[in-house]
């Protein structure tokens, strides 16, 4: 048997001398064409893997991973995993973006308590216009932050980067950038704008509100 969880937990492409790490996302413009290596990582028995829908055929996993030959083609790469018996138990893709670039900005805190340390993320990425994350895209990120709160931080998982982590701009990392907003002591509102060049620049208000207030 094998778990539900998905078979793409993470999967690798490896083309030419590259090697990219792909989670929801497939975004790999001017490689076309060109020889891949695909693994897959599941703890299912077997996985299939599929390409626009055309089967790459079937793979024994082994060692948790499953390695597939291909050449890259813009699309959906679906992973297929099946059990001991042969019975499909998970599925998962990933999907190549098309080619518009947009902001994506998401704050996984919409309002904030006036204590001068409640913090909200902004999640920022470079996406197509179906919020698929474009992952070669290392533009640069501008954020401004005013009223009732301030920028406490904001980066991206890049390992080695000279970048201040506490300036208003940073540089994505295969698509994505992470802002921290801090609160004031004062309720009111924080108005956020993130801009970047070639892209619509995409502004939110986060609410800062007294103790008293969340309680309503």
């Amino acid at each position: 048997m094998c778990a539900s969880g998905e078979p793409f937990r993470r999967a690798t492409l490896e083309i030419g001398m590259a090697r990219y790490r792909c989670h929801r996302e497939l975004e790999l413009a001017g490689c076309e064409g060109k020889n891949a290596l695909v693994e897959v990582y599941s703890n299912a028995d077997q996985v299939e893997l599929c390409l626009n829908r055309r089967s790459l055929g079937k793979k024994k996993v082994r060692k948790m991973k499953a390695l597939f030959k291909t050449k890259y083609i813009p699309g959906i790469l679906e992973a297929i995993a099946y059990d001991s018996q042969g019975n499909e138990c998970s599925q998962s893709y990933l999907k190549s973006a098309n080619e518009t670039t947009q902001l994506n900005v998401r704050v996984d805190r919409p309002v904030l308590q006036a204590n001068g340390k409640d913090l909200a993320f902004l999640t920022i990425e470079i996406t197509d216009d179906q919020d698929t994350v474009k992952m070669l895209e290392g533009r640069s990120i501008s954020v401004t932050v005013e009223g009732a709160g301030i920028l406490q931080g904001f980066g991206s998982a890049r390992p080695f980067t000279e970048e201040s982590f506490i300036g208003s701009e940073h540089s994505t990392y295969y698509g994505r950038a992470l802002a921290a907003i801090r609160a004031g002591s004062e309720a009111g509102s924080i108005q956020v704008n993130v801009s970047a060049v070639g892209c619509k620049t995409q502004g939110m208000t986060i609410l800062v509100a007294t103790p008293t207030e969340m309680q309503m």
